[in-house]
């Protein structure tokens, strides 16, 4: 079931000061099938121009934020133990992560669906800086919060991954 809320779209969240991320190897528009938006501050560290000691920009990461920008599968788990490309956080209103194995450690990228194939990073935190399990949920809330803070537009909300995502995707729970 979608919600019949007003939901964001790229114009909006570009005028509220969001940028699109630009992959290492640019997406021609019409190869781009979903989009990744994300604050200026994340932008300029997941692009390789911030802290040369974070790593970034990454290969792992890249590959990730690619395959799903490009429309290619994607991994989603509900499980706080699961391995996937998205996590679902359960305890949360459409709490999302974005995984990525590297740089370094890996990190997280919390954040939300504005709507289907468009994904809101608000939050960049090293996979080390979000445990124990109750730091990681703290982290959404607070990435709940800044949204809260920034619209008054809900984020996209469903129990079908379909409506989050255009297939084709991977849902690591059902196996």
């Amino acid at each position: 079931m979608t919600s019949s809320a007003t939901l964001l779209d790229r114009r909006q969240l570009k005028l509220a000061g969001l940028v699109e991320h630009q992959l290492l190897r640019p997406l021609a528009e019409r190869d781009q099938k979903r989009w990744l938006l994300v604050t200026k501050d994340i932008e300029t560290t997941i692009s390789g121009k911030g802290d040369p000691a974070l790593q970034f920009p990454s290969f792992d990461a890249d590959a990730v934020i690619g395959r799903f920008c490009k429309g290619w599968i994607v991994s989603i788990t509900r499980e706080p133990e699961g391995k996937a490309d998205f996590k679902k956080l359960q305890a949360h209103d459409e709490a999302w992560v974005m995984n990525f194995r590297g740089p370094a450690e890996g990190w997280r990228l919390f954040g939300r669906f504005a709507r289907k194939n468009l994904f809101v990073g608000l939050a960049l935190w090293p996979r080390g800086d979000c445990v124990p399990w109750s730091v990681y949920q703290q982290r959404a809330t607070a990435m709940i919060s800044d949204w809260g803070g920034r619209w008054t537009n809900d984020p996209l909300r469903s129990n079908n991954y379909g409506d989050f995502l255009s297939d084709p995707w991977d849902d690591r729970d059902a196996k």
